[in-house]
């Protein structure tokens, strides 16, 4: 949140302020009367005390000033004081766009290069994901991982920055090393089924083919074709060789195990698109992609955040209040201690 500046929100009520003055000045004090119902020996004495403490406090300043500073700070309550943040924007419409990461065992592989150096599958999605991410400001975004098994690991969020702490903290490994792509779409439409947006958006990274898990890609795909989810599939992996010396040694090659014919299927049956990412360039040249294919709408309203400080203001006259009676209180129990010795 950006800075804040501090507004009345019932300034007119400060026209009350002279309201004690008006009433101690125009309206006479009430007169009591002069016939006794019970005659009182010391009640001359008491009579007295009781005028001198009244004269006492009329002629104290302090007391005045305590008095005239909770009367002010009871109008500036009323006044409604506020702290009001700057103007902020909101998008007409949001898109509900979830990340479905493939963090199966395969994801470990070392086949990508980013910066001119080797880097494992995970980490340049992690890397180029996160650009992505950014970017999205004004979409709500959530993240599901997979591998064995598939799970919600951030719900949808304006919270970008979560998303990206949460995507920068995954581990390969702890979904299983298998793939369940089926899964993971079926928990994607669960998910978006629960929002009520127009716009519903998967976006699906892995780099291989439905190995596990209960539900087939392609039925699971026709659920969100029927659910209006679009889905866009990314197929991660190179076509060279593996850069593991085993692989190596025996001239083994990566990406076969990628499974495009499913991937295409699942994107045109969602009206969706496929996307192949051989390298860094070319996966950061789908997220640019998708943001042209989905863009961010412009904000086009506005509002701002408010926070009451009425309390605050209430909470000190009460203390000067309690403090005032307290006063009172004690001095009451010292004069009747003062006149009983008097009386023996």
């Amino acid at each position: 949140m950006g800075s804040e500046s501090f507004e009345l929100m019932w300034p007119w009520v400060f026209v009350l302020l002279p309201l004690p003055l008006l009433v101690y000045f125009f309206i006479p004090a009430a007169k009591s009367g002069n016939d006794d119902a019970l005659w009182t020996p010391f009640f001359d004495r008491l009579s007295n005390h009781h005028a001198d403490q009244a004269s006492a406090s009329q002629s104290n300043p302090f007391m005045w000033l305590l008095l005239a500073l909770i009367w002010l700070t009871v109008l500036l309550a009323a006044s409604r004081p506020h702290m009001v943040s700057d103007e902020m924007q909101i998008p007409s419409q949001t898109r509900d766009i979830l990340l479905a990461v493939d963090i199966s065992g395969s994801m470990d592989e070392a086949d990508m290069r980013y910066q001119n150096t080797a880097i494992r599958r995970i980490d340049l999605v992690k890397q180029l994901l996160g650009d992505f991410i950014e970017r999205r400001q004004g979409d709500r975004l959530g993240l599901i991982v997979f591998g064995t098994k598939a799970f919600l690991h951030a719900p949808l969020t304006f919270d970008l920055k979560t998303i990206s702490q949460y995507l920068d903290e995954l581990e390969l490994g702890y979904a299983g090393k298998d793939t369940a792509i089926g899964d993971a779409l079926g928990l994607s439409i669960k998910t978006l089924r629960k929002r009520p947006s127009e716009q519903r958006i998967l976006i699906l990274l892995t780099d291989g083919s439905n190995t596990a898990g209960t539900i087939d890609a392609l039925e699971a795909a026709n659920m969100a074709h029927a659910d209006n989810v679009k889905i866009y599939t990314i197929g991660i992996g190179s076509d060279g060789q593996s850069n593991s010396v085993f692989g190596q040694l025996f001239n083994i090659t990566r990406g076969s195990e990628l499974d495009e014919v499913s991937l295409k299927e699942i994107a045109k049956r969602t009206n969706g698109q496929y996307f192949r990412a051989k390298n860094s360039d070319e996966l950061e040249s789908i997220y640019q992609l998708l943001d042209e294919l989905e863009p961010v709408e412009h904000a086009r309203h506005s509002f701002k955040l408010q926070r009451s400080l009425s309390h605050y203001p209430l909470l000190f006259a009460m203390l000067l209040l309690s403090a005032i009676a307290l006063f009172y209180l004690f001095r009451g129990r010292a004069s009747k201690t003062h006149m009983n010795k008097e009386a023996s």
